[in-house]
């Protein structure tokens, strides 16, 4: 009776492991959608800096860029549920990016839109802008949580640098620390389990001055 006892222990032991191993597996793949889609952001944000791109080419790129945040930058609902079981619904105009520089190091909101549409007249003040960000393996990522509703949500950390150059030679630069909220969803699809990750709010940590 002894034996078969610990054969079952151990049987259950290597199930529960395995399952583990199994969890592990597909958070570390959530994980990497969320950077991938924060790199994604990243690069768009340098595409409508760039004043190579013509104006046309930008609002194509500011499309794309909108489609990666919920409801497409749009107005959203959001349900919150507190810790005595209730449930409230929020409505939002839509996600917002804060910004921030080292003369204002307060952090002010914009809606992404607007962000989005700001980065493409950078051209009016500066003659060259450089946007660069953190490189996608040095991406942080939180814990993930799951929510009730079985969506997935993490925090994203990353650095975004700025190098502005204007006409009579001057040069603007300096380094943001910021994070933003990635909901994922898993949809099942007859091709197999499939991610939805769609962005939310975009906050500032800190603003330092870069010196050339």
């Amino acid at each position: 009776m002894k034996i078969i006892r610990t054969l079952i222990l151990c049987a259950v032991v290597l199930i529960s492991t395995n399952v583990s191993a199994q969890d592990e597996d597909k958070y570390e793949s959530l994980k990497q959608h969320a950077k991938e889609k924060v790199k994604m952001l990243n690069d768009y944000i340098s595409y409508l800096a760039d004043p190579s791109f013509d104006k046309r080419t930008k609002n194509i790129y500011k499309e794309e860029a909108e489609y990666l945040f919920i409801n497409s930058c749009g107005p959203y609902e959001e349900k919150v549920e507190y810790r005595n079981g209730s449930v409230r619904s929020i409505m939002h105009d839509g996600v917002t990016m804060e910004v921030s520089s080292v003369k204002n190091k307060t952090p002010r909101t914009k809606p992404m839109k607007a962000y989005f549409n700001g980065l493409i007249y950078l051209s009016n003040v500066y003659k060259a802008v450089t946007i660069e960000t953190t490189d996608i393996a040095d991406i942080q990522v939180s814990k993930l949580i799951k929510r009730p509703d079985g969506k997935y949500e993490c925090a994203v950390y990353f650095d975004q640098t700025f190098i502005g150059r204007r006409g009579d030679g001057s040069t603007y630069a300096d380094i943001t620390r910021k994070w933003v909220i990635c909901h994922i969803e898993e949809i099942e699809t007859l091709d197999g389990t499939e991610y939805d990750t769609k962005l939310g709010d975009v906050h500032v940590i800190s603003t330092e001055r870069i010196f050339l």
